[in-house]
């Protein structure tokens, strides 16, 4: 029965060809199908190297594991070499940004033990995912959800949302001093009405909106899941030491059970 089948299949093909047309090719795959194809599929591997190294350099640094940490962050430098020239190409400030973020830790891991801050890895592991995030889309590299998300907000269970329009003046914020209570969904609207390039950072939750220009409105969202006061800031040149810096304050709550 097998043969029968090639046999009538080799007809089929032959008398297409006599009858001047070629046999029926394949479909095409559609712009939907094509567009789920990674663009960049050799870079999958390395970003997402990246992102495992980073979460694991953290997970060591909560358990005091400096030795361990600095073996994972190497293993992350290691990854990042392989996106990082990839990167240059399409988005140089982006490449600086997480550049720049690995020498923090380089600086972090060259302390001694007694002045090593396990709190800036964290910080720092969030700061890079993102980016790292922004890198993958740009790139067209498919990372797996579970090690990228580009809203770590969406995930972490809140009480309430809010919003806040904080001013951006030449050298100040207003308001400066804010208070929210804990687990609340935030989202900062940040206005700037000077004639200078102001940036908003938040260092305790790992914000930070870059270059927010005269005239322009940039938002952040963050879930405030630790209850204290944390500063908020902008540290271009000049601006924190004449008054741009204020304070978030946090009051405690109980996350309520929806």
């Amino acid at each position: 029965m097998r043969h029968l089948h090639k046999t009538l299949a080799a007809i089929l093909v032959g008398a297409a060809l006599l009858a001047g047309c070629s046999p029926k090719e394949p479909p095409k795959p559609t712009q939907q199908e094509t567009n789920n194809v990674p663009k960049r599929p050799e870079l999958i591997k390395p970003i997402e190297d990246s992102l495992i190294a980073l979460r694991e350099m953290n997970e060591a640094g909560k358990n005091k594991d400096i030795p361990g940490a600095l073996v994972k962050f190497q293993n992350f430098r290691t990854a990042w070499a392989g996106v990082k020239p990839e990167l240059e190409k399409e988005d140089p400030k982006l490449a600086v940004h997480i550049e720049d973020g690995a020498v923090e830790l380089d600086h972090e891991f060259k302390k001694t033990p007694e002045e090593f801050r396990f709190y800036e890895l964290d910080e720092e592991t969030v700061k890079l995912g993102r980016l790292l995030s922004s890198a993958a889309e740009l790139l067209g590299a498919e990372i797996r959800a579970e090690l990228v998300q580009k809203d770590p907000t969406l995930d972490i269970p809140f009480n309430k949302e809010k919003r806040i329009e904080i001013t951006m003046i030449d050298h100040k914020f207003e308001p400066a001093n804010i208070t929210v209570e804990q687990h609340t969904k935030v989202t900062f609207v940040l206005v700037n009405r000077g004639k200078y390039v102001h940036e908003f950072e938040l260092g305790h939750y790992a914000v930070e909106l870059e270059e927010v220009f005269p005239g322009e409105t940039k938002e952040i969202t963050v879930v405030t899941l630790d209850a204290g006061e944390f500063e908020l800031a902008c540290h271009y040149p000049g601006h924190y030491e004449v008054g741009m810096h204020g304070t978030l304050k946090v009051t405690p709550a109980e996350l309520k059970q929806k």
